[in-house]
């Protein structure tokens, strides 16, 4: 018998990993750490040049905290919380507006530059997107859809009219390359 001690490190990029004996895991810390020093560069860049804005998209697919924790470090001009976004029942056109409307007020306080975060799964929590994934999957899994793989999805005239007209209305808002 060898004596053998054995060693666990928390690590979760997410940062759901948290209880009473668990209190930062390994992957959340080092990745806001890197990411807030980047995302300080691209805003002392923005601020340096005053002519740009900077969308930056960070891991987040689940949850927004890596974006969150990223913002209170770096103090960037606006955060995108999913979590946010699904408590108001904001719709992508929602999201769209807000930051139009921070844009154009800091464009009227003469800053046309900023920086702006977005969380990598943030279109999942779009209350508008969502109904159109849920319409989209249930489609495809009807039996008419079945099939050898690529060639048997529907084209996007044919899917579109097949969707509800609040689903109909999200999809067409898509770029044409998208549906």
């Amino acid at each position: 018998s060898i004596g053998c001690s054995v060693v666990a490190v928390p690590m979760a990029i997410e940062a759901d990993l948290r209880g009473d004996q668990v209190e930062m895991s390994f992957g959340f810390d080092t990745c806001t750490k890197v990411y807030a020093q980047l995302l300080s560069n691209i805003t002392m860049e923005a601020m340096c040049t005053k002519t740009t804005y900077h969308f930056v998209r960070l891991l987040g697919r689940s949850a927004s905290h890596i974006c969150l924790e990223c913002a209170l470090r770096t103090h960037v001009n606006y955060c995108v919380v999913s979590e946010e976004v699904e408590g108001r029942h904001l719709s992508l056109r929602n999201i769209v507006d807000e930051v139009v409307a921070i844009v154009l007020q800091r464009s009227k306080d003469d800053k046309n530059y900023g920086v702006i975060c977005i969380p990598d799964g943030l279109i999942e929590f779009c209350s508008d997107m969502k109904l159109l994934f849920k319409e989209i999957n249930d489609l495809l899994a009807k039996e008419e859809f079945k099939g050898d793989g690529a060639s048997s999805v529907p084209a996007s005239g044919a899917l579109a009219e097949r969707l509800s007209p609040a689903a109909r209305e999200s999809f067409e808002s898509l770029p044409e390359w998208l549906r």
